[in-house]
């Protein structure tokens, strides 16, 4: 494979292909998002292919070339429009980087158009075992957001260890973090999650752990933000329990930080997740988590200690641990404090940008040694 020439390298910045698929509030999206960003920062030249970009504010749409091509990841639609981009791009990009499972086609169809190298990450795994849309012989490298991601790829999917690279999911980090203090006991405290609303996120346990507390006769409002598959289900369900007056849905949502800012407790009830993205943000924030031990949590938390760690599918465990911190607010606080510093030491957007743009490295060094550094 002759990723690019000697003087191509010298002359031209390095150049890298993102292919995601809609746009939406969710963890992989903002993974593709920071990534893109520390990417340019790093003199790397950035472009996104994805099938929807209408979730994307205007300021974003021009901070790098995005294209948007309808049902991308459709075999007959999709691929004439793809190549045709292809065929028009003057400068081909030097890496192929696919942004989730489910996505890896496109990016082995490029991949094979420009012949350069192809990677993968995986932030989740199917429930079921499965394999690969593509051989791994076809992929340079797959980046796992976590062990218990890598373990499962080894195990579930047959990918060889030696083509994994364990790189965690990263968020942007304040020069003026905001402290955590003890909630005020005279307010009502907000307790709320935040995800793309569909059955892996486990909002449906959100919402039976909100009833529990309620039912006890705690005064608390919960927030489901974030839009979906289910949220009329879900919905549906909230005013079946009779508890439709103190959750409120907020589906229009652009930025889940400016909404969890307002939160007291953060829940992530998740099934299936990898270290999401939304939960390094509420802990950067200074909120105190509930989270499942779900796909990487418990490799990177300590439960009690950076956040409260609780099996999935399970709203009884669910409901007791948001009444323990919304009982003892200084137990919150400290637990907010220490999850927020392991963020701020661990899961940096910039690390995440630093380890990927060192692994692109590596992959382009086995066929040409001068790649810009």
């Amino acid at each position: 494979m002759n990723v690019m020439s000697k003087d191509s390298a010298v002359s031209s910045p390095p150049r890298v292909w993102l292919i995601a698929s809609t746009f939406e509030p969710r963890g992989s999206s903002l993974y593709t998002l920071r990534l893109a960003s520390h990417l340019s920062a790093l003199g790397w030249e950035v472009q996104i292919i994805c099938e929807n970009d209408e979730y994307l504010p205007p300021r974003l749409k021009t901070a790098w070339p995005i294209h948007a091509i309808p049902r991308l990841r459709s075999p007959l639609l999709g691929a004439g429009p793809l190549l045709r981009l292809a065929q028009r791009t003057a400068h081909p990009p030097d890496i192929i980087h696919s942004q989730t499972l489910g996505i890896e086609r496109i990016g082995d169809l490029l991949a094979e158009e420009f012949d350069r190298p192809h990677l993968l990450t995986a932030h989740h795994l199917p429930e079921e075992v499965g394999t690969l849309d593509v051989t791994p012989e076809d992929l340079s490298a797959i980046i796992a957001v976590s062990p218990s991601i890598e373990q499962g790829l080894v195990q579930r999917m047959s990918v060889p260890t030696e083509l994994i690279r364990m790189i965690p999911s990263g968020v942007e980090i304040s020069s003026h973090p905001k402290i955590p203090m003890p909630r005020d006991k005279e307010r009502v405290p907000i307790v709320g999650t935040a995800s793309v609303l569909e059955p892996s996120k486990g909002v449906m346990y959100f919402l039976m752990a909100a009833d529990l507390i309620l039912s006890a006769g705690q005064d608390v409002e919960f927030v489901v933000a974030g839009g979906g598959p289910e949220e009329e289900f879900l919905r549906r369900a909230a005013r079946h329990m009779d508890i439709e007056q103190r959750v409120t849905f907020v589906p229009n949502v652009s930025s889940f930080a400016k909404i969890i800012e307002n939160y007291d407790v953060f829940v992530a009830p998740n099934i299936a997740e990898g270290v999401g993205s939304i939960v390094l943000e509420a802990m950067s924030l200074g909120k105190p988590v509930v989270v499942t031990r779900a796909g990487g949590t418990a490799d990177f938390f300590e439960d009690g200690e950076h956040a409260m760690l609780i099996e999935k599918a399970n709203h009884v465990v669910l409901a007791d641990k948001i009444e323990s911190l919304l009982d003892f607010p200084n137990k919150a606080r400290q637990l907010a404090l220490r999850g927020q510093g392991l963020v701020r030491e661990r899961f940096t957007a910039a690390q995440m940008g630093d380890q990927t743009a060192r692994l692109y490295r590596d992959v382009l060094t086995i066929t040409q040694p001068a790649v810009p550094s």
